[in-house]
């Protein structure tokens, strides 16, 4: 996805998306998440390789996200609540990396998240309100 941006001679120009910064974000970030990247980083639109990380005093940026899909199971749109949370919280390069979690490929979104929960023992995420495992 593109934006458009208005440059210093107000001329209409192309901009990459900041999802599309992330993708292409510097080597050095391989490890940064989506959602660290929103909440605790800056890029520039004029320069999408100058990224930095927020300086003290700046707090997290809290982040709203639409729409808000429900955390429950039987929920019609739970295989979209499972996207949501890859896409903020596992690293990636490229948008199909979704289905893929410990070079395992899965075929739903709702597969790879269970997955996540049930391997990873760093899983602590209580913002979908449903208590994350907590790090032993």
């Amino acid at each position: 996805m593109h934006l458009l941006d208005l440059d210093s001679e107000e001329e209409i120009r192309q901009a990459k998306s900041i999802y599309d910064k992330y993708l292409h974000r510097p080597r050095h970030m391989v490890d940064i998440t989506y959602f660290d990247s929103l909440q605790n980083w800056n890029c520039t639109f004029r320069d999408p390789d100058n990224w930095g990380v927020r300086q003290t005093p700046a707090k997290p940026r809290v982040l709203h996200y639409f729409p808000r899909y429900k955390a429950i199971h039987s929920d019609a749109q739970f295989d979209d609540f499972c996207w949501a949370k890859l896409l903020l919280n596992h690293h990636h390069r490229s948008y199909d990396e979704l289905l893929t979690v410990d070079d395992i490929r899965f075929d739903t979104y709702t597969e790879a998240f269970n997955w996540c929960q049930n391997s990873h023992l760093d899983y602590d995420d209580d913002r979908d309100g449903r208590g994350g495992r907590r790090s032993p």
